[in-house]
């Protein structure tokens, strides 16, 4: 009897499966994605399908998988790749007629900040006779979204400070269509562009004349973000990369330009602003900074001092407080830089004891702790 039942059921498995291999749905699909995604927030995003063959599609279920990756968003900043596989339920297909469409919205939640890849799409059914066997069939569908780091509310910030001559900073503000203030006509000389020569003036005056405008002064801030900490403290340096996010949002940049410093495999300056970048393309960066080795602070230093010459002021974002921070701070205060400097720490009772009394703290210095990011932000 024994032997017979596992004939027989042998024999439904084999029959299921072989009626499982002529499941080929003909299905356009499309993917429709949201610009960007934020870590930690879930978001939806929704699949659209077309039934393209003469007959019914039956009932079954749709399976999108996808992975989150780091270090890969941006070519230009490369950094050690880390992939993870990202939980999108399965949903249910209806029956679909020839040449009839449906929607399907999935929920993704992603965990952390970084690329995520779909490859393909799974449409699956179980056999008509027995249910006994799903049958699959896939459809590449290679499709990419960037999760943006998570961002903490902050009071509106103006750092003080003058604004300094941009060199080329006109050119940079022509370049996105902004107005120029005009100042006055002078003779063509070597090597000025093209784009300058006043032609109605040349016409009537028969010798080239060029048209001078007003050098552009602008309100330029560095937001410092230090990736140079220890390997084994995570938390600490996620919160770091919150912070410089929610900093990027905050500042005005209408009339201003922020670079973002930091240093991966090598110092980086990425700047948006008036005539430069959108404030998305900051955020996109933070999105695949990876952690740099605790030597490499000194490079950090040294990128900074370079281009000192050229911001009004900095917000410095450090993931530790030890004497060679400190020499660089007192880098910033020694060239008359206004600064704010957030420290994010995990145990900010222990570093407060070590500052002494809070009350002697200079105003530019806050202690921010792993857990109370959003509320002492808010407090600022």
């Amino acid at each position: 009897m024994a032997y017979q039942l596992f004939a027989l059921i042998a024999a439904l498995l084999l029959l299921a499966w072989l009626q499982s291999l002529s499941f080929r749905p003909n299905v356009r699909v499309s993917r429709l994605l949201p610009r960007f995604a934020t870590a930690g927030e879930p978001f939806m995003y929704r699949l659209h399908l077309s039934n393209q063959d003469r007959r019914v599609l039956p009932e079954g279920m749709v399976i999108d998988e996808a992975t989150i990756s780091s270090g890969t968003i941006r070519k230009e900043i490369p950094g050690t790749t880390k992939q993870r596989s990202l939980d999108i339920p399965k949903e249910r297909l209806p029956v679909l007629t020839p040449g009839t469409g449906h929607e399907v919205a999935m929920m993704v939640r992603p965990p952390g900040r970084g690329l995520i890849q779909w490859s393909s799409v799974t449409f699956g059914r179980p056999d008509p006779s027995f249910s006994l066997v799903n049958a699959l069939h896939r459809l590449a569908l290679p499709q990419s979204l960037v999760v943006l780091p998570q961002r903490y509310p902050i009071p509106r910030l103006t750092l003080p400070g003058n604004r300094k001559y941009q060199e080329a900073g006109m050119q940079l503000v022509t370049a996105v269509g902004e107005s120029q203030e005009f100042l006055s006509l002078r003779d063509y000389r070597s090597g000025d562009p093209l784009r300058s020569i006043h032609w109605k003036s040349w016409a009537h005056l028969g010798r080239p004349l060029v048209k001078e405008h007003q050098e552009e002064f602008l309100a330029r801030h560095a937001l410092i973000l230090d990736t140079c900490g220890p390997t084994d403290s995570p938390a600490v340096f996620e919160e770091a990369i919150s912070v410089a996010a929610s900093f990027t949002c905050g500042l005005e940049t209408q009339d201003s330009v922020v670079d973002l410093l930091f240093v991966g495999q090598e110092a980086y300056c990425v700047t948006a602003g008036r005539g430069f970048g959108q404030v998305e393309q900051l955020l996109e960066v933070l999105a695949c900074v990876q952690p740099s080795p605790p030597e490499s602070f000194a490079q950090l230093h040294a990128h900074v001092m370079q281009r000192a010459g050229m911001i009004n002021g900095a917000i410095c974002v450090l993931v530790a407080w030890n004497e060679l921070r400190q020499r660089f701070i007192q880098g910033l205060l020694s060239l008359g830089l206004p600064i704010l400097v957030l420290i994010i720490v995990e145990d900010g009772e222990s570093l407060i004891q070590e500052l002494g009394n809070p009350a002697n703290h200079p105003e530019w210095l806050h202690v921010l702790t792993v857990g109370e990011i959003g509320p002492q932000l808010a407090a600022l």
